[in-house]
């Protein structure tokens, strides 16, 4: 047995226990008892005690605000090609976005094809969409093998057969531009988004 003193409220009180067990005792206020345990296996005998604990709450912050929309990333590049009208190719974007999806392996809504008259070339622009910057990165790594002129010519050629269009029949590719990480947005919000953290 021993003699301990607990503080509380500023006022001491005194009492009797046994080490290692965990015991009631009541201020000198007249206030309601507090839990109070020892720990007698410490080198110094030592009490503590929890006053309160808050509730968890969910709080939107962000340390550093932008102050435009943050932008999804892209794979871009551009295809110039002959064997064909400008106007043919002009028309038809969506042959493009085709075949450029079946070769990235993605659905034909996240790619988006321009088609314009560079220098009397027909030359196609496309920008693929992706979730995140690290599958950015590997949709660049893949279309560097897989985006070669003999692939995009064939692709363009069954794309165009299957979506029943014309004028894609002798279609030849004259480069292909190395794909590369771009940031766009479809729909851009009308405030910054912000981050959210718990807070206790």
């Amino acid at each position: 047995m021993f003699l301990f003193l607990v503080l509380s409220g500023g006022l001491g009180v005194l009492g009797l226990g046994v080490p290692g067990e965990a015991h009631r005792v009541r201020d000198a206020g007249g206030g309601r008892p507090t839990r109070k345990m020892n720990f007698a296996n410490s080198a110094v005998d030592e009490f503590v005690e929890v006053d309160d604990v808050t509730v968890p709450a969910v709080e939107a912050q962000t340390e550093a605000p932008t102050l435009v929309p943050t932008l999804a990333p892209a794979v871009t590049g551009e295809l110039s090609f002959g064997g064909m009208s400008y106007e043919d190719a002009a028309t038809n974007p969506g042959v493009f976005a085709a075949a450029v999806a079946e070769l990235a392996g993605v659905n034909a809504d996240d790619v988006e094809v321009t088609v314009s008259n560079v220098n009397s070339t027909a030359v196609a622009e496309y920008s693929v969409t992706t979730a995140s910057v690290d599958a950015a990165d590997a949709l660049v790594a893949m279309l560097k093998s897989e985006l070669t002129k003999e692939a995009v010519a064939e692709e363009l050629k069954e794309q165009a057969e299957d979506l029943g269009v014309d004028g894609f029949d002798s279609v030849e590719v004259k480069d292909v531009s190395a794909p590369a990480v771009d940031s766009q947005t479809r729909k851009p919000t009308r405030q910054p988004t912000r981050a959210r953290r718990t807070r206790c």
